[in-house]
């Protein structure tokens, strides 16, 4: 079914997660900052048409954050515009994966650790929660080694609303990569020199992600 307005999507995906939210005992969780809250489940809508994602919302019920975003209608945190950080040091980083052994491809898992010499803070166990902090500027890097598509197309939108950089591990900015490389705009060229699987050439070249996360022109 064709969408010809994403903001109509926008509002149907908010809609969605906001009939379906659910409420956890505040004792469950206990952020000690708010870069380190930790969100014990989620709710994640897209809506696409064909490879577009259209809109996407995320409700992290037990953290009480809310994310939505529209194709051209920015992104949204609990009501108020979203946006990735400023941050373009690695030094001054927050940097966060879902599983820090990467079992499945350790190459990456590797290049993951050997950000730890640029003296980083590195966490694990971010799963969709991660891409929210990038989105919101609480992190600048979120990264998983595998992702389903359906998770892939309800993260990869806020965070290039936000201003923010959306890739798969080959540099490609696609929600149908082999896991996905999500980053703020200052630090994305300096993450993906360090973690990308291989440069890319040749008729990749023609979908590498531009400044806002989605293909460039020609793609």
């Amino acid at each position: 079914m064709a969408i010809e307005a994403p903001a109509a999507a926008f509002y149907a995906a908010a809609s969605v997660v906001s009939l379906k939210r659910t409420s956890v005992p505040p004792e469950n969780l206990e952020p000690s900052s708010p870069r380190q809250k930790l969100a014990l489940g989620s709710l994640l809508v897209a809506v696409m048409e064909d490879d577009q994602v259209l809109a996407s919302a995320c409700d992290f019920a037990a953290a009480g954050e809310h994310l939505a975003a529209g194709l051209g209608c920015g992104a949204w945190w609990n009501g108020r515009r979203a946006r990735v950080s400023d941050v373009d040091s690695l030094a001054r980083a927050t940097l966060l994966c879902t599983d820090a052994a990467f079992t499945d491809r350790p190459d990456r898992g590797a290049r993951w650790r050997g950000l730890q010499a640029g003296g980083a803070i590195m966490r694990s166990w971010g799963d969709c929660f991660g891409y929210l902090m990038v989105a919101t500027g609480r992190a600048e890097l979120m990264t998983d080694s595998r992702l389903n598509l359906w998770d892939a197309a309800a993260v990869q939108l806020p965070v290039a609303e936000a201003g923010g950089v959306f890739t798969d591990w080959r540099g490609v900015a696609t929600i149908r990569g082999a896991g996905a490389i999500a980053t703020n705009a200052a630090l994305a060229k300096v993450l993906r020199e360090k973690l990308l699987d291989a440069p890319v050439s040749g008729a990749q070249a023609t979908h590498a992600a531009g400044p806002d996360g989605r293909p460039e022109a020609g793609s």
